[in-house]
């Protein structure tokens, strides 16, 4: 009796809500797993996985957009440090434009370069002993990680006039 009183996009919206954010929300497993495995190994990663999946405040009791942003974030963190590890800077450009789209969403992302500066010099730089090299490489990637954002914001203004900050 309910659903033939319930317009068309009443029920896409639940539909959308329902399943496709959450969708999201799994779609994290991938760049996660691929993250854990290059930092350790596949027994790592496979536990990791199999413990964001099996949390379900995560998954199933917030359905909103900011179930996206854990898959940003982890994909930045894992596009940054195959960067570092290649000696790729495209790598870290796209990580600075996934940094933006971020900004763009939630305020919070601008924490995400402090994150990365910790991971950084906590993980990628105890397996380098070498500190003279890893220190110019550190800023360089942090420095086209975050001039990327910046680029993008300043060239949003100045084709939209959007001003993200007021």
């Amino acid at each position: 009796q309910l659903w033939p009183q319930i317009p068309i996009s009443g029920i896409l919206t639940l539909i959308f809500s329902s399943f496709f954010l959450p969708f999201l929300t799994s779609l994290c497993i991938f760049p996660m797993y691929m993250l854990v495995k290059k930092m350790y190994d596949f027994q790592t990663a496979f536990v990791a996985i199999v413990f964001w999946i099996l949390t379900p405040s995560i998954n199933l009791f917030v359905v909103e957009f900011d179930q996206i942003y854990p898959t940003l974030t982890i994909l930045t963190l894992l596009l940054y440090f195959t960067g570092v590890k290649k000696r790729n800077l495209t790598y870290t450009f796209l990580a600075g434009l996934i940094f933006a789209s971020g900004m763009f969403f939630k305020f919070i992302f601008v924490a995400l370069p402090l994150l990365i500066f910790l991971f950084h010099v906590l993980h990628i730089h105890p397996r380098d002993k070498n500190i003279s090299k890893t220190l110019p490489e550190l800023a360089l990637h942090l420095s086209i990680y975050i001039t990327t954002a910046i680029i993008v914001y300043f060239s949003l203004y100045l084709a939209t006039g959007f001003n993200y900050i007021t």
